[in-house]
């Protein structure tokens, strides 16, 4: 029998960012090196949502968990266009080993150029 997530030993996670940059109706993104704040759309919820149920079907038991982090998860303030999600790893190794996995969706593995922080 399978142990309920209730019942799951707990480990330790660690956490890292993935920034989605997309295309749709909703302005999202920016050139490299730029800084803008744009209104504060709705269809970025919706992005978020869609990208977190992706990352966790993705990643699998590997994540903790992944949230909608950031300005653009705040309603009602201007916000850089690019939608911040915080995966927490239970292994960094387990996650950084799906990158050709993640990459098959979009995500790119940059490497840690920003400590702590590994796709966009």
């Amino acid at each position: 029998a399978e142990k309920s997530e209730a019942h799951a030993p707990r480990r330790k996670a660690r956490g890292f960012f993935i920034n989605v940059e997309g295309k749709g109706n909703a302005m999202l993104g920016l050139k490299r090196g730029g800084v803008a704040l744009a209104p504060h759309e709705e269809a970025w919820k919706a992005e978020a949502a869609r990208t977190v149920e992706l990352l966790r079907k993705l990643l699998g038991a590997s994540a903790a968990g992944a949230e909608h982090v950031g300005s653009t998860a705040v309603r009602g303030i201007e916000a850089k266009p690019i939608i911040d999600i915080a995966v927490a790893a239970r292994s960094l190794e387990e996650i950084k080993s799906k990158a050709a996995l993640l990459g098959r969706y979009g995500f790119i593995f940059k490497g840690e150029d920003v400590p702590g922080s590994f796709f966009s």
